[in-house]
């Protein structure tokens, strides 16, 4: 039913009857939303039973849980590694529900927050802990003052255009809490838990303070939202594509550490493989040989694999 819908909504638009953002709106729902509620990738992870119906928790090895914000269409995917001696909160989702609860019924281990970056969905459970660490970045400073609800509510047209209502599980008074970064991380950094190490990867492009975390232990990457099945959004004023093109065509050069790679959002043990597809039609894009769709000044660039949302 999707593609004649579209393909409806596309002529519509064509001939001035419908709003382009419509469109575009169906295009990065479609590719999103229904691509996760059809995930089969946690279909082989036991789920670790919770109270809480915001969440659902996979064991995805005996020391890495993944904290799925399930009630929401974003969908955030937080990580929880639990090491020997303390343990690292990866992202802390939306707030919606209460983040700290489910960790602290994982481990009673020392928690420290490290943010994928600094973007809404992944930060609003970090006022929630006293030790969070990031990046000694000026975007990551001013977002962690929070947003009142008209900054969020004007934050959130813009990546996705529709009303907020229609689209998320967020309450109508919803705002982003402000917390205090205890901790400075840069790249390259090693952060070690206690037979666990993870390796801090300053990854910008999607927002200027990316980060993905290297296991190289168990062969993973953590991508934040530098890649993920679906629409790959490059199109906000914070979002930078050069930097993008440079962060994806580092991660080219370790792929021989990876064998899997664990999103924020969307379909989990990504292959590999993923990398370098992507920076191949990054830099399609970046020499100008893809084909793209306008919309009011937003290049959407639709691949079999990725999406790109680009200014």
């Amino acid at each position: 039913m999707l593609l004649p819908v579209a393909a409806i909504l596309s002529r519509l638009v064509k001939a001035d009857k419908i709003p382009w953002s419509l469109l575009l709106t169906f295009t990065l729902i479609t590719s999103t939303l229904f691509a996760q509620k059809s995930d089969s990738s946690l279909a082989k992870y036991a789920i670790i039973p919770q109270p809480q119906t915001n969440f659902t928790v996979y064991k995805i090895r005996p020391h890495i849980f993944l904290i799925r914000e399930s009630a929401c269409f974003e969908e955030v995917n937080c990580y929880l590694f639990v090491g020997k001696e303390k343990s690292l909160l990866f992202d802390s989702g939306l707030g919606i529900g209460n983040i700290k609860e489910v960790v602290s019924g994982i481990t009673n281990l020392p928690v420290l927050v490290l943010n994928s970056h600094t973007h809404y969905d992944h930060i609003n459970g970090n006022h929630l802990f006293d030790s969070i660490a990031g990046l000694n970045n000026d975007y990551s400073k001013i977002n962690a003052k929070g947003l009142s609800h008209d900054a969020f509510i004007s934050f959130y047209k813009l990546a996705y255009l529709p009303s907020v209502s229609t689209i998320s599980c967020i309450p109508a008074d919803y705002s982003i809490y402000p917390f205090s970064v205890n901790r400075f991380v840069k790249d390259n950094d090693k952060i070690e838990l206690g037979g666990n190490t993870l390796e801090v990867l300053n990854t910008p492009g999607h927002t200027p303070d990316g980060i993905c975390l290297l296991d190289r232990k168990d062969s993973l990457l953590f991508s934040g939202d530098i890649l993920y099945k679906g629409t790959l959004f490059l199109h906000l004023p914070e979002s930078n594509f050069t930097d993008f093109t440079n962060s994806i065509t580092r991660l080219n050069t370790i792929t021989a550490s990876i064998k899997n790679i664990m999103p924020a959002h969307g379909p989990v043990d990504l292959e590999a493989s993923s990398i370098p597809r992507l920076a191949e039609k990054a830099m399609e894009i970046k020499n100008g040989k893809a084909a793209f769709t306008d919309v009011n000044g937003v290049r959407l660039y639709n691949f079999t694999f990725f999406k790109f949302l680009v200014k």
